[in-house]
C-alpha cells in the first residue's frame, strides 16, 4: 500500500469521526467542531498539500482578539488541544486587537499558517493579503471566511463534515494540493477581481 493510499483512507476515515463528534454549542466548544478533531483533520490535510507536507513542526499563528469572547475562547481551545494532542504544530497566539494595523502586526509573525477564529472588525481580505505576499496558509472553521479568501475551512453543512477549498486562494498562498484531497472536499472558486 502506498502512503499516501493509507493517508487517504485516514482522511475519511477521519471524516467519519468527524461525523460523530460534531457537539451543540452548548457542549463549552465555540465550533461544533472540536479543537482537537480540528488539529487531527488539519494534520491530514496538510498532508496532502506538497507545499507544507514535509515541515515538522508545523507553526499554526492562531488569529483572535481577546476582546471577543467567542475568539479569545476558540484560542484557548486550540492552544488546549495542542498540549493535549502534541502532534506535528505548534500554535503561537497572535492578538489582533489593533483592527487598523492587522498587516502591520502579521508582517511581523513566524508561521506556516494563520488560523482564523471569529473576529469582529477585522477586513478578512486584509489577512488574506498578508498571507498571500508571504506563502502562508490560511485555515478557519468560520463560515463566510473561505468565501472571503481563506485557502481551506472544516464547516459543518446539513449535519455533516465538510472540507471546504477556496482552490484560487490555496493556488494564491503557494499551496500544491493534491487530487486526492480536491476529490474529498468541496471545491469553490473565488471571483478574478479579488
Amino acid at each position: 500500500m502506498s502512503k499516501r493510499w493509507i493517508a487517504r483512507r485516514s482522511l475519511v476515515a477521519l471524516l467519519v469521526m468527524f461525523s460523530a463528534a460534531i457537539t451543540p454549542l452548548a457542549s463549552g466548544e465555540t465550533s461544533p467542531i472540536p479543537a482537537g478533531v480540528q488539529l487531527l483533520l488539519f494534520s491530514k490535510i496538510w498532508m496532502f498539500d506538497r507545499s507544507i507536507a514535509e515541515k515538522d513542526p508545523i507553526v499554526m499563528a492562531v488569529l483572535f482578539q481577546s476582546s471577543f469572547r467567542a475568539s479569545a475562547e476558540a484560542k484557548d481551545q486550540l492552544l488546549r488541544a495542542v498540549r493535549v494532542e502534541g502532534g506535528r504544530i505548534r500554535c503561537v497566539p497572535v492578538p489582533l486587537d489593533d483592527v487598523k494595523h492587522v498587516a502591520q502586526k502579521l508582517e511581523q509573525v513566524e508561521a506556516d499558517v494563520f488560523y482564523l477564529t471569529e473576529m469582529r472588525g477585522i477586513d478578512i481580505r486584509e489577512v488574506v493579503r498578508v498571507s498571500r505576499a508571504r506563502d502562508i496558509k490560511t485555515v478557519t472553521v468560520v463560515a463566510g471566511y473561505v468565501d472571503a479568501g481563506v485557502a481551506i475551512g472544516l464547516l459543518v453543512r446539513n449535519d455533516k463534515p465538510a472540507i471546504i477549498v477556496n482552490r484560487s486562494a490555496a493556488e494564491a498562498e503557494g499551496s500544491d494540493l493534491t487530487a486526492q484531497l480536491l476529490r474529498s472536499a468541496t471545491i469553490i472558486t473565488e471571483p478574478a477581481a479579488r
